[in-house]
């Protein structure tokens, strides 16, 4: 059964609650006056924070495809390990170095058994769409840079649902769901704010992609061409994380 995203969210919020001893009309609908009326105390701070909907944080590690962690000889026997990304984490493997990641995993939930599209366009469209990409017409493969497509406009996507519910909200990194048209970019589809790149990839340095003998700079501040001192030269991640 398909399961939209604004029904993940209340799931979702529904067990962080749930895992705090609450409902999730008491943890959001509370009124701090009636249970606490001293908001300076220690109860009304507690009280004031569960009125305030919890920060929401989503980071998608896509594309972890380690070709080199597969001898060459070996690569043809290995096509399902290596396109399920076991391998690529410093978990399973430990020629990986991907230390905020395994922190991130040792503090979580793992999961050894999952299933995704097998690259980066589709699987995004699916977290923010909460649908199969067939449903919305990405399922085939990712957004190349002259392609004329991208996530339909029409479809409301995870931060339009975040943003009815009162949250700002903001997109770091990679985008690949679309930018023929201004309508397709992040701005345009429920974030408040963008930092990052529209396509698959770029230069971490020059944040420059070279497609079919084309080179094309590529790093944006909201809808602005982002250039200068401040991120030319400067390893992206830093940047992203900074």
């Amino acid at each position: 059964m398909e399961l939209g995203v604004l029904k993940l969210l209340v799931y979702g919020l529904n067990f962080l609650f749930s895992f705090l001893g609450l409902s999730l009309e008491e943890g959001v609908m509370v009124n701090s006056k009636e249970r606490d009326p001293d908001s300076s105390s220690e109860g009304g701070r507690r009280m004031r924070s569960l009125n305030q909907p919890p920060n929401v944080l989503f980071i998608v590690a896509d594309d972890l495809e380690n070709m080199m962690s597969v001898d060459i000889s070996e690569r043809l026997n290995h096509i399902y390990d290596m396109y399920s990304s076991w391998n690529d984490v410093s978990w399973h493997n430990s020629n990986i170095n991907s230390p905020a990641l395994e922190s991130l995993a040792a503090e979580g939930v793992l999961l050894d058994q999952y299933y995704v599209m097998p690259t980066c366009t589709p699987s995004r469209v699916a977290m923010m769409t909460g649908k199969y990409p067939y449903k919305v017409g990405r399922q085939h493969m990712y957004i190349k840079p002259l392609m004329p497509a991208g996530l339909p406009v029409n479809v409301q996507i995870m931060p339009q649902y975040f943003k009815q519910a009162g949250y700002t909200t903001h997109a770091v990194g990679k985008w690949h769901l679309g930018f023929c048209h201004q309508n397709y970019t992040p701005t345009f589809r429920g974030f408040d704010t963008f930092y990052g790149f529209y396509l698959g990839s770029q230069d971490y340095f020059l944040h420059n992609k070279i497609y079919e003998g084309e080179t094309g700079y590529d790093f944006r501040l909201n809808e602005e061409v982002l250039r200068g001192p401040e991120v030319e030269g400067k390893y992206s991640t830093d940047l992203f994380v900074n």
